[in-house]
């Protein structure tokens, strides 16, 4: 069914009612100048960020409540709850190479699950353990399937990593580009672009060759794979190189040298192509705006509350805290 964008106008109005509730820049810095763990857990209980701060409290619970409390939030504002799809693939089938390899190590797999996902994870579990993944959905029968033989057969993790890391690009590409929503296409476009990248540098670092780099590879508008498979086969520097005359200098630059910096940056440029949406009444671009805003909250949360209990200073944890949206 077409949608116009004034059939969001419940939702995008539910979203802005909630947008207030974001943490600011603030609260942040309150968090990374809190003098412990307990102290900055006090403060997000201040906030109704989080309901306890009891002996016991955990970070892993607090972190899936917060991404249970948006997912409830968007799926009950939004007109078709399949329009937030394109959100879940790659936990979807990042949730898929968890269950193959607990499977094969004999690990339960629940909790290494991730969310949100549009997965039925027992029903997941229970095709997982008969082999059997016909009763997947159909985007993700097949690459279970082959991803379940490839480990069978050479017991390598690396080929399940590949078959299904390239059937989510492939997956989310499509999605996008259907949808009516100019932000999801141009996040989701960079996002499949930065992944290639990714992809090809690791490809570079362990001299993998050209075919094997082309074949994991997802083709995306911003970027020509089968010149990115050609320099990775060349090496790193070659790599660097080309990326930097096709307008990803930026992330050359950095995922050849700080990993951590480069998914930072990752997130803030995501972070900076939201910013757009404030100005929107109508239309998905608001909703799209909204789940990269919390996510983004919900990443900075995590990362602080665990360098708080690692004893990191201040300074550090600041140079990794992400750009927010409001």
């Amino acid at each position: 069914m077409l949608m116009k964008n004034e059939d969001y106008a419940y939702a995008v109005a539910r979203i802005r009612a909630n947008e207030v509730h974001l943490l600011s820049n603030r609260d942040i810095e309150s968090l990374i100048l809190a003098d412990s763990f307990d102290s900055a857990v006090s403060i997000l209980v201040s906030k109704n960020w989080t309901e306890s701060n009891k002996e016991g409290f955990s970070v892993a619970d607090a972190i899936s409540n917060q991404y249970k409390k948006m997912w409830s939030l968007l799926s009950e504002s939004v007109p078709y709850r399949n329009e937030l799809e394109i959100f879940t693939v790659q936990n979807d089938f990042q949730n898929i190479k968890t269950a193959l390899k607990c499977m094969f190590s004999n690990i339960d797999p629940d909790e290494y699950f991730v969310f949100p996902t549009s997965l039925d994870l027992e029903l997941l579990k229970k095709c997982v353990l008969n082999r059997d993944f016909s009763k997947l959905p159909d985007n993700f029968s097949h690459p279970a399937k082959e991803a379940y033989e490839g480990l069978n057969v050479t017991s390598s993790g690396q080929i399940a990593e590949i078959i299904l890391d390239k059937a989510a690009l492939d997956f989310m590409t499509e999605k996008a580009k259907k949808s009516s929503s100019s932000l999801v296409r141009e996040i989701f476009g960079f996002i499949c672009s930065i992944t290639d990248i990714k992809i090809a540098f690791r490809c570079a670092k362990t001299k993998k060759s050209r075919s094997f780099t082309s074949n994991a590879l997802s083709e995306c508008k911003d970027i020509n794979c089968k010149t990115l498979s050609e320099k990775a086969s060349q090496g790193e520097n070659e790599l660097v190189s080309y990326l930097d005359s096709s307008g990803f200098k930026t992330a050359a630059n950095l995922i050849s040298n700080d990993s951590s910096a480069f998914e930072k940056w990752i997130d803030d440029e995501i972070i900076e192509k939201c910013k757009k949406a404030k100005t929107e009444f109508f239309g998905f671009d608001p909703i799209c705006a909204y789940y990269f805003a919390k996510s983004n909250e919900i990443k900075t949360v995590r990362l602080i509350l665990y360098a708080k209990e690692s004893g990191l200073s201040s300074d550090i944890i600041r140079e990794r805290v992400r750009t927010l949206y409001v």
